[in-house]
């Protein structure tokens, strides 16, 4: 049985005891320490007929943010990032990943490592995906009126799109095709930071949807139904691999599927998206 390698060693990762900085979006920072250096099967990556082998970092986010990057003490940062907002009901978090840290993560220096460091865990994800948690949870501690106003305000807007993309799409359904969707640069606005990583890969699953359906003999609604679920629970996968879909992306992904299944003549087939998504 052939053994596929990871395109990084150990020697390309971050030894463990290092300190990153994690840039969030609203101009603070958040920190976060390598525990482990590990190589072995990734399960997120292997097959039962092709096992893949990659080196990876296990990284434990800390619960401390702060306005300007200066290194705070070794028991702030081994304060372990716990997501109680929204519904994450206490979780501590750390996650393996299996690429060095990109530019913008600034290194801190070391921290010495103790048995605490010692834990189990089986996400996996990537360094951009850590921009994300640490402002939520901060928001939600310290500013959760704000936040819950502008996410009612985003449920707003994303209804108020809906009901804007159900008026214009009779004539929609006059001048576009599957092929023409396939020319469509998607995702357009995702173009900072972290997010131009998570565009290309959202473009691919929905190219591979449109694809799906141009090679289909005839269009059927079954055939419409089957290659939107297969679709859509490509979607939850990626996104409990990287955690990345907030609301301005969930918008912008459910429009883009209604309208590959409006332009597939399977309208009704939209309401099936939100049974079907997890994020």
């Amino acid at each position: 049985m052939a053994t596929k390698v990871g395109r990084y060693t150990e020697d390309d990762l971050p030894c463990p005891g290092s300190v990153f900085f994690i840039p969030l979006a609203d101009g603070q920072f958040s920190i976060a320490r390598v525990a482990k250096r590990v190589t072995g099967i990734d399960p997120t990556e292997s097959t039962s007929k092709r096992p893949v082998v990659s080196s990876r970092v296990l990284v434990i986010p800390s619960s401390w943010v702060g306005s300007q990057a200066l290194r705070p003490s070794d028991e702030t940062i081994r304060s372990r990032l716990v997501l109680s907002h929204h519904s994450w009901g206490g979780q501590p978090q750390a996650v393996w990943i299996n690429e060095p840290p990109p530019a913008h993560f600034s290194y801190a220096g070391l921290i010495a490592l103790t048995d605490d460091d010692e834990i189990e865990c089986v996400a996996y994800g990537d360094w951009c995906g850590l921009c994300l948690q640490p402002l939520l949870q901060w928001r939600w501690d310290h500013d959760r009126d704000n936040l819950l106003r502008e996410e009612a305000a985003e449920r707003q807007r994303a209804e108020e799109k809906r009901h804007q993309f159900a008026e214009r799409q009779a004539d929609i359904l006059r001048t576009l095709t599957l092929d023409g969707l396939a020319k469509r640069a998607w995702f357009e606005a995702w173009d900072a930071g972290f997010e131009a990583f998570f565009r290309d890969e959202s473009r691919l699953l929905i190219l591979a949807l449109i694809e799906a359906l141009c090679s289909l003999p005839k269009i059927s609604k079954s055939a419409v139904r089957r290659h939107l679920r297969q679709c859509v629970k490509a979607f939850n996968e990626l996104d409990a691999r990287r955690s990345f879909i907030q609301t301005t992306h969930r918008e912008d992904i459910v429009e883009a599927l209604c309208l590959i299944v409006s332009v597939a003549r399977c309208p009704d087939l939209v309401n099936s998206i939100d049974e079907w998504r997890d994020w």
